[in-house]
C-alpha cells in the first residue's frame, strides 16, 4: 500500500538494510543509491539523499501526480566485489486540497 502525500509536503524514507533472517545488516558505507523506478510517472518528484546516503527525501515538482516507485540500492559486498541489494517505497503524489477561497473584483463598470 502506497504512502499518499500532496504536491506541498515532502516525505524522508530511511534505508535499513537486514539479513535474510530479518535481522539488522550492513552494507558498504557510501554505496546507497536513491532512484525512482523508469515504471513511474517522469518528473513527478526529485530525490534529495541526506547524511550518509541511508536516508533521503522524496520532493514533489509541482509538475504532476501520480504513483512513484522509489528504489534504494546499496552493495551488501563489504570487500572489494559488489553484490547490490535494494528494497522499494511506493508514494502516490496527489494534488493539495483548497483550504480557502479568495475574492477578487474587477474594476467598475458602466450598468
Amino acid at each position: 500500500m502506497a504512502t499518499s502525500i500532496t504536491v506541498e509536503q515532502k516525505i524522508k524514507l530511511t534505508a535499513a538494510p537486514t539479513s535474510p533472517s530479518g535481522n539488522p545488516a550492513q552494507v558498504e558505507p557510501g554505496s546507497y543509491n536513491w532512484l525512482v523506478s523508469p515504471f513511474s510517472p517522469e518528473g513527478v518528484v526529485t530525490l534529495e539523499p541526506i547524511g550518509d546516503g541511508s536516508q533521503c527525501y522524496v520532493i514533489p515538482t509541482g509538475l504532476g501526480v501520480g504513483l512513484v516507485l522509489v528504489v534504494c540500492q546499496a552493495d551488501a559486498d563489504m570487500g572489494a566485489g559488489i553484490e547490490t541489494v535494494s528494497g522499494n517505497f511506493e508514494i502516490d503524489v496527489v494534488p493539495a486540497k483548497a483550504a480557502s477561497i479568495g475574492i477578487t473584483a474587477s474594476s467598475p463598470e458602466p450598468k
